[in-house]
């Protein structure tokens, strides 16, 4: 898990390990999600201050049914982050870190399957 290698590596107290892994997991997605839309859907998604939001609109204008899916498991991902890092003191963060890995293991599936049933631009161009 990525708790257990923030912990080798900067030896953060374990709560603080699992905060911050909780954070890696949504921003791995949130990224490899936001580059499929720059290749597949242009526009650029924006980068500015409210690129979160951005995402999550591009991904909403999406009529495959992965990307509903996706769209629903990043928005949870991203309410976990948040609960982690602005949350309660009380946050179980040893699950959360968990949940995190496991959301980030199924987004990622349904982001490669979204990848797959994405048509070729209709310029010819190979799909991203």
């Amino acid at each position: 898990m990525i708790a257990d290698a923030i912990l080798k590596v900067a030896g953060l107290p374990q709560e603080a390990a699992e905060r911050a892994a909780v954070g890696r997991y949504y921003y791995a997605v949130l990224l490899s999600v936001r580059l499929f839309l720059d290749a597949a859907f242009p526009p650029k998604v924006d980068r500015g201050a409210e690129a979160h939001a951005a995402v999550l609109s591009r991904l909403r204008t999406i009529t495959l049914p992965h990307a509903v899916l996706l769209s629903a498991d990043l928005q949870a991902l991203r309410t976990l982050r948040n609960r982690v890092e602005y949350g309660e003191e009380t946050t179980d963060t040893t699950l959360s870190a968990q949940t995190a890995q496991a959301a980030c293991r199924k987004a990622l599936k349904l982001l490669a399957a979204l990848e797959a049933a994405t048509p070729a631009p209709a310029s010819g161009a190979p799909k991203a």
